[in-house]
């Protein structure tokens, strides 16, 4: 009788699970053509907060956590180069913040730990 209850909760778990995948894909899918670019196979998760992501780019492969931010505060400018540049197959675990003015650039294949600022 108990192995019924934790099958249930098993696949409960796993449809959880896809759930939230899909929202972050289909979400990053969707997103993804109002930054200044966005690369194949990058995800955001959600929630994030985004700002001035007409300035943004980001690489391929590219994973940012849940309750990251990403924000540009330049986008007034006449010069609208991306601000902020993220390189391909970068990982963020969530609760980054990378916030630039001017610039930030960000390397090739870098992972952060949770809560980086």
């Amino acid at each position: 009788m108990k192995l019924a209850p934790k099958c249930a909760g098993r696949a409960a778990v796993k449809f959880y699970r896809f759930c939230v995948r899909l929202r972050n894909r289909f979400f990053s899918d969707l997103a993804s053509g109002a930054f200044h670019g966005f690369g194949e196979g990058s995800t955001i998760q959600l929630p994030a907060t985004i700002w001035g992501e007409s300035r943004i780019l980001i690489g391929r492969k590219v994973h940012v956590g849940p309750g990251s931010w990403l924000l540009s505060l330049n986008e007034e400018s006449a010069d609208q180069s991306p601000v902020i540049q993220i390189g391909d197959g970068c990982s963020f675990a969530g609760g980054i913040t990378i916030t630039a003015v001017r610039s930030v650039s960000i390397g090739n294949h870098v992972l952060t730990g949770r809560n980086v600022h």
